[in-house]
């Protein structure tokens, strides 16, 4: 029989709410994880579909932020797997001209 009490409730199991459920359960919290559709179909598949953060270069705790980001898409594939979670890792080259430097 499924419990109806929880420590936690999450709501929204997209990449946010799916990260926060996962961790509390780590923590031996007992969650709920809901949502009104499928796991990472709303938000999440819209918005979370390229994960980067060269691209913010220039504001250092914008792109701090963005970094830990990436490190925990990282964490989550070395838990799950990276096709568990629709992990796809590539690469990036990026160049900046001698005049553009002092902005990376």
């Amino acid at each position: 029989m499924i419990s109806s009490n929880f420590d936690v409730v999450v709501i929204g199991a997209g990449t946010v709410g799916a990260n926060i459920a996962h961790a509390l359960a780590q923590f031996n919290k007992s969650v709920a994880l809901i949502d009104r559709s499928t796991l990472g179909s709303g938000t999440s598949a819209n918005s979370f579909a390229w994960i980067n953060a060269t691209a913010k270069a220039t504001d250092k705790n914008y792109f701090t932020f963005n970094h830990r980001g990436c490190q925990a898409y990282r964490d989550l594939a070395r838990d799950w797997g990276d096709h568990h979670i629709g992990l796809h890792q590539t690469g990036m080259i990026e160049s900046v001209s001698r005049q553009n430097k002092t902005l990376y």
